[in-house]
């Protein structure tokens, strides 16, 4: 009966998202870079992003850590869920999140 419930505890933690991307879009300006992303980062597991330039890793990962937010006329949408909460909201306090 352990094993079951310690398999089953494993299997549940292993579908669980660290970061789960919904629908992101991100905007230069007007120009929309990113269009409806959707993608999940799995915990405690190396993920790799490869693709040719200019096709959207370095500005995924800008908006992963809302650096975005240090230059005007960019802009995401859609949700980046980490730990429960959307971390493109703007209550979150953006040094917390960078720590993290």
């Amino acid at each position: 009966m352990m094993d079951t419930a310690m398999h089953e505890a494993a299997a549940a933690e292993a579908v669980a998202p660290a970061l789960a991307v919904r629908g992101l879009d991100f905007w230069y300006g007007s120009n929309r870079a990113l269009k409806d992303i959707t993608v999940d980062f799995p915990a405690r597991r190396v993920t790799g992003m490869i693709g040719p330039s200019g096709c959207g890793k370095s500005t995924l990962l800008r908006v992963l850590n809302r650096m975005y937010d240090l230059y005007p006329g960019q802009r995401a949408t859609g949700e980046v869920m980490f730990d429960g909460r959307n971390i493109l909201s703007s209550d979150v306090d953006l040094n917390v999140l960078r720590a993290r």
